[in-house]
């Protein structure tokens, strides 16, 4: 008899880079952040993403330009519906479906996993710097915080001597010019990411159809796959599926127009069977 078959999200503190690349944050021994120019990422207090649905693949090419099809080559374990699940992230905190379908994939081997999200990625964060800077926002001091409203419209990092009316400041995906392997300075709709030792993923910039957008306008989903450094097996004993979420690297600390802007960054999935 086939065991009842869950799926688990765990929340580990983001499949594909958002932003600009940049290195983690220094920090001191009290574990301010000493960085006072350039890029440098953390990880953030809340990372909140818009999950549709999400599964397993196989005989796959991600690789290509030409999008995998979701019904024929891959087995949907989580569907949210018209709808995304939001998902909180949190470091270290795991976090049950609050809706949507779970439906068990066939006994089998899998090469591939995929998530399909919405474009809007909301991230809060509250960061100690060792020296006192100014907010692209308002204010300066040693503490900084975000604010709620769309990066895209606006600096919405304000600095004090402590936080107050922190908000969600969310990022929209509609290019991934300059991350992965996608070069700068030219729109970027599918990109490859290595970043040993996680498996390799491969991200779409998808319409609301699912179909490859052409332009940062028709972008609604991202389309993430990741290829398993070794095949998963489901089997009558498999019981779970596992995927997890790491964004330590989750917010971007932007020195480089003469005051802090912190925005989106990096998340990446792991999956695995249980």
């Amino acid at each position: 008899m086939k065991k009842i078959f869950i799926l688990i999200f765990i929340f580990l503190s983001l499949i594909l880079p958002l932003t600009l690349k940049a290195a983690a944050c220094n920090t001191n021994p009290s574990g301010a952040i000493t960085n006072t120019s350039g890029t440098c990422t953390s990880t953030p207090d809340t990372y909140i993403i818009h999950i549709y649905k999400s599964g397993l693949c196989n005989g796959i090419d991600p690789s290509s330009a030409t999008i995998p099809n979701l019904n024929s080559q891959c087995v949907t374990t989580f569907d949210s519906g018209a709808s995304p699940l939001s998902v909180t992230v949190q470091n270290g905190i795991s976090s049950p479906l609050a809706s949507g379908t779970i439906t068990r994939p066939p006994n089998g081997t899998y090469t591939h996993g995929f998530v399909l999200i919405r474009k809007d990625i909301d991230m809060k964060a509250i960061k100690t710097l060792a020296n006192t800077v100014n907010g692209s926002s308002s204010g300066s001091g040693s503490t900084c915080w975000t604010e709620s409203g769309i990066a895209t419209s606006g600096n919405l990092t304000k600095c004090g001597t402590s936080a107050s009316a922190v908000g969600f400041t969310t990022s929209l995906v509609n290019n991934l010019a300059g991350s992965g392997n996608c070069p700068s300075g030219t729109p970027a709709f599918h990109c490859t990411y290595e970043e040993a030792p996680y498996d390799v993923t491969y991200a779409y910039l998808v319409t609301s159809s699912n179909s490859q957008a052409t332009s940062d306008s028709d972008v609604a989903n991202l389309l993430g796959f990741a290829t398993f450094s070794s095949p998963i097996t489901v089997s009558d004993s498999s019981t779970a599926q596992i995927i997890q979420f790491r964004v330590t690297q989750g917010v971007t600390l932007d020195f480089s127009g003469g005051a802090l802007n912190m925005y989106s960054a990096a998340f990446k999935t792991i999956t695995g069977i249980e």
